[in-house]
């Protein structure tokens, strides 16, 4: 598995990869007609705009599996000030789940936390009827901290959980996280 900064020629493939997704983790959550006919055009205009007109307190990085990009995240550093860096995504394509993916991109966004900002902090959100994900972050150390409605692309209020570190570099440590 190889991880590095995504560039303007990941657009489609994070893109494809975001509506894959969201298309297989959010059904019932987003609406059928979304997720069936505008994910893809919503994403990738999305990943044009985060991709091609990059603002420096943005990270993305990719895992490539073959030169293929199987998973992704990415981070906006300190945009709160009492729970610093956002990670506003963490896909994984559905075929490589539970291979240690999500854990290392995790960890890549920690460390680029650490080396550029002073707040060790990060936080999310994550849809509270994505029971998976909730135990995968809650595994990684993520305290719940509140649940509130997010509007999404499509219209929908799905409630979400939001999920904080103190200090992301406790990730790191932790061997029995896989």
């Amino acid at each position: 598995m190889n991880y590095r900064p995504a560039t303007e020629l990941d657009v489609d493939a994070i893109a494809k990869l975001h509506a894959l997704s969201w298309q297989n983790a959010y059904r019932g959550m987003l609406s059928d007609w979304y997720l069936s006919q505008e994910v893809y055009p919503e994403r990738l205009n999305v990943w044009e705009t985060r991709l091609k007109q990059s603002k420096p307190h943005q990270f993305v990085v990719v895992a490539e599996d073959e030169q293929e990009i199987v998973g992704f995240a990415c981070a906006f550093g300190s945009t709160e000030k009492r729970w610093g860096a956002l990670l506003d995504n963490l896909h994984i394509h559905p075929a490589a789940r539970r291979k240690g993916i999500g854990k290392a991109l995790m960890q890549q966004v920690a460390m680029w936390i650490i080396d550029n900002y002073d707040s060790h902090q990060m936080h999310l959100f994550v849809f509270a009827a994505n029971k998976g994900a909730c135990l995968f972050y809650e595994r990684l150390g993520g305290k719940e901290n509140e649940t509130k409605e997010m509007a999404m692309p499509d219209g929908e209020l799905v409630p979400s959980i939001k999920y904080v570190w103190e200090r992301v570099d406790s990730m790191m440590v932790d061997p029995r996280i896989k």
